[in-house]
């Protein structure tokens, strides 16, 4: 879960940081495919607010059933070893191995995840939106400032 979750964030580490320079790249990909990777290209701020949502949701029920899970084998005592099993579990499986990863392997990685990627943004629309509407709030606060 951790693992198939920030491969998801792979695309704002290496792809995304190209935007739209490279979709030319891609034509060995299907166009439909072309299309949709184009879309996600050009919405670059919702499919980062949106790879940002789905990682925290990941990361916060992680921490939370490995803290279920200590908590019922050692009593109290399983939050702090809980704390520090997930905590490495995330910097390791959930961070460098990923990452480390798709910057090796960056185009199959598009080719593999970007309909999934599509489908998180779809489900996470609404919440992306309250996120623009706070951020537009914001500019407008620094502006006036």
């Amino acid at each position: 879960m951790l693992f198939r979750q920030k491969i998801n964030f792979f695309n704002d580490l290496k792809f995304f940081q190209n935007r739209l320079q490279n979709i030319s790249t891609l034509s060995w990909f299907h166009p439909k495919n072309v299309i949709v990777v184009t879309k996600l290209a050009e919405k670059y701020d919702n499919t980062l607010s949106g790879l940002l949502i789905s990682n925290n949701i990941v990361n916060t029920l992680s921490a939370s059933l490995i803290t279920v899970v200590f908590t019922a084998i050692l009593g109290e005592g399983g939050v702090g070893v809980a704390t520090a099993v997930i905590t490495v579990l995330l910097v390791v499986f959930g961070e460098v191995l990923p990452k480390t990863f798709a910057a090796n392997n960056a185009e199959k990685l598009i080719k593999i995840t970007q309909k999934p990627l599509h489908i998180i943004m779809l489900i996470l629309a609404p919440f992306i939106k309250i996120l623009e509407i706070i951020y537009a709030g914001k500019i407008v606060v620094w502006t006036i400032s």
